[in-house]
């Protein structure tokens, strides 16, 4: 699930989702969730791995 506040190019959203699962492969990482908050208002999230 992801919450955007204003979606970014999806193509950033792409490049940034690549390097988390390559980070996640590299380290043997099974889950990761990740945010980005400006002025205190998350404007981007995701979640990452197995269900």
């Amino acid at each position: 699930m992801s919450i955007w506040k204003q979606p970014p190019a999806p193509e950033l959203a792409r490049e940034v989702d690549k390097k988390i699962v390559a980070l996640m492969e590299t380290f043997q990482i099974v889950g990761v969730s990740a945010a980005v908050v400006k002025e205190n208002q998350v404007v981007w999230s995701n979640e990452y791995g197995l269900i």
